[in-house]
């Protein structure tokens, strides 16, 4: 079912415990679900829109074997931010919203923190409209 939130998004990430890192890449988000990546590992996961905030799941798998995470720590398996979330305003949402959301890996509570940038807004997202 389609949301607010539906659409393509630039996003940044950052580990924020001692020796994390960086990352960016870019996001698909669609009837509750969200697709992204970058050039080492993909993501894939679920969200809820509890209006004043979002509340997402999100899986992350190596692209080609291990690599260091955002956590600091060299992964060659996937893992999973099983709680990460955010505020949101109430209502429609301006096409490029920013969205902050905070979370940690499941497996080691390392803290990561993550921004979404909308830069294309699906048409008619909350009608099921047409598609491009």
């Amino acid at each position: 079912m389609p949301t607010r939130f539906d659409g393509f998004y630039y996003a940044r990430w950052e580990g924020l415990n001692p020796g994390g890192g960086a990352g960016q890449g870019v996001a698909f988000v669609k009837d509750g679900r969200v697709y992204g990546g970058d050039h080492v590992s993909f993501f894939l996961g679920t969200f809820e829109d509890q209006g004043g905030a979002v509340t997402a799941r999100v899986g992350v798998f190596p692209l080609n074997g291990a690599y260091r995470s955002v956590t600091g720590v060299v992964d060659d398996s996937p893992w999973e931010v099983s709680d990460i979330r955010g505020a949101v305003p109430l209502g429609a949402l301006p096409m490029n919203i920013e969205v902050q959301l905070d979370g940690e890996r499941a497996d080691s509570h390392a803290p990561i923190s993550a921004c979404f940038i909308r830069i294309l807004e699906f048409p008619d997202s909350m009608t099921n409209g047409a598609g491009f």
